[in-house]
């Protein structure tokens, strides 16, 4: 699967990712035989943006493009530019597939979630919903389109963090990979924030952790077991 970012700053930042990286998950035109499949929203950015083009290039046996877009919303706020959403995906098949990835950040998922369908209902016409511990689907309505909405949270309980973030997972993945007494070591210096821990490895471990997941699928469902469900399910609809 392939992206298609619809900003600039996010078109510079996976552009720059997918080339240092040597990835094929990132597409600026869209040719007129290759399916759309539908929209990701970055309810906060990076390094969202690296791990989705991470689990793209591992689906890119599937030829279809995926838009992506970093909303100026954050959070579950992100909900607040549907309208805008919608008309990126105009003319594709329904339900049209929108799939929002916000962090748990300090609350918990159950009041992220609680908040977002809130936001969601406030847009559209919610049909039926099925939510689960850190996902969500629901079928919508929005002036008169039909609407495939799945909201995955990022964050691991299991670990004891202030807060809970998509660094979670990459700080299980740095583990993992060779560099457990480097992040101890951070966390007790930023005071187990998962955002600074990540950003005080510094860029090379941080590289060598995205080289890790970049060449093994396997390592890289099961880190992030519910956002790669999700885009294996875009990328195959």
């Amino acid at each position: 699967m392939k992206l298609c970012p619809l900003d600039s700053s996010l078109t510079t930042s996976i552009r720059s990712f997918v080339r240092r990286h040597k990835l094929e998950s990132y597409t600026s035109m869209l040719q007129a035989d290759v399916k759309k499949t539908g929209l990701i929203v970055l309810g906060n950015g990076n390094p969202e943006d690296y791990v989705t083009a991470i689990i793209a290039h591992h689906l890119n046996g599937s030829k279809c493009v995926a838009f992506i877009v970093k909303p100026t919303y954050t959070k579950e706020a992100s909900v607040n530019a549907l309208p805008e959403y919608v008309s990126y995906i105009r003319g594709l098949s329904e339900p049209a597939n929108i799939i929002f990835l916000i962090d748990q950040d300090d609350k918990p998922v159950q009041d992220v979630v609680k908040s977002f369908v809130e936001k969601l209902r406030e847009k559209t016409s919610i049909k039926k919903q099925k939510i689960g511990d850190r996902v969500a689907h629901f079928e919508c309505e929005y002036a008169g389109k039909k609407l495939m909405v799945k909201l995955v949270v990022n964050g691991m309980e299991s670990v004891d963090y202030v807060k809970h973030t998509i660094e979670d997972y990459l700080l299980e993945a740095a583990i993992k990979t060779s560099f457990k007494e480097d992040v101890e070591n951070c966390l007790k210096r930023c005071g187990k924030d998962p955002k600074t821990t990540w950003r005080c490895l510094g860029k090379d471990k941080q590289n060598t952790v995205y080289e890790k997941l970049v060449k093994n699928l396997e390592f890289t469902g099961q880190v992030f077991k519910e956002l790669f469900n999700e885009l294996k399910l875009l990328a195959e609809s």
